[in-house]
């Protein structure tokens, strides 16, 4: 499984999953109630998804997730770009193209990356890929690819 330990915005970038302390953070707080996806973090992946297009990262899925295994949002992204080397490699290829555009870190979200060949990516391009437009779908309240999906908001699933 790829997935693993998402970037905070308050991390640094060039970090791999290190708080700017050096250490591994991790989050040990009980669940919260899931807060509502604002406008602006809306606007903001969308930024984010035509940054790493005109890059040419050629993502395949983005969306915003709020995941059974995560008490809050993450932005999700898959590419086959970020199926070589390592987790930290992929994420390096996200924040060189974030830093490129000038994309400011602290409006950089939770993120998860996940491989195209991971089950949840599979099952929603099974599903969906075909769809004629997925822009802004709304999904949730399911079980995809051994993951539960508990809301979504859906920018792109090829």
């Amino acid at each position: 499984m790829f997935a693993g330990p998402p970037l905070r915005h308050h991390r640094c970038r060039h970090c791999s999953g290190a708080d700017r302390s050096g250490r591994q953070s991790e989050s040990w707080s009980t669940p919260t109630d899931k807060t509502a996806l604002a406008g602006f973090e809306v606007e903001n992946g969308a930024k984010i998804l035509r940054i790493l297009d005109d890059a040419g990262l050629q993502i395949k899925v983005a969306l915003w997730a709020f995941l059974g295994e995560y008490d809050e949002w993450r932005l999700v992204l898959s590419s086959r770009k970020f199926n070589d080397g390592s987790l930290q490699d992929a994420y390096g290829l996200l924040h060189e193209a974030l830093d490129a555009a000038g994309f400011p870190l602290e409006l950089t979200p939770t993120v998860v990356i996940f491989r195209t060949t991971d089950p949840f990516v599979k099952d929603l391009r099974k599903i969906f890929g075909k769809a004629k437009s997925v822009e802004g779908m709304r999904l949730g309240g399911q079980t995809i690819g051994k993951r539960y999906l508990d809301d979504a908001f859906v920018y792109r699933i090829s």
